[in-house]
């Protein structure tokens, strides 16, 4: 009866033991890695976030510069009118 327990129990709980510490190691190791990546996502998300408002602003001045681009031709025309009629 002792050398079943010596030869066959043993090595059993042994190896059981270090599949079960094999698999707690890399669950651990893959929470942390999970974490990892959840924050650099969320950093590229502040990123996004960022860069969008950006686009939207830069946007928002294209229209003004457009604005301000007819209002030139506009007064140019118009000092071209009034220089032609003066002559």
């Amino acid at each position: 009866m002792e050398w079943l327990l010596a030869s066959v129990l043993i090595p059993i709980v042994i190896w059981l033991y270090t599949v079960y510490r094999d698999r707690l190691d890399d669950s651990n190791r893959n929470e942390e890695r999970f974490y990892e990546l959840e924050s650099r996502v969320t950093i590229a998300e502040t990123k996004l976030e960022t860069l969008e408002r950006d686009v939207t602003e830069i946007q928002k001045l294209s229209e003004k510069i457009e604005q301000i681009q007819m209002d030139l031709v506009r007064v140019l025309t118009l000092l071209e009118e009034r220089t032609s009629k003066g002559q």
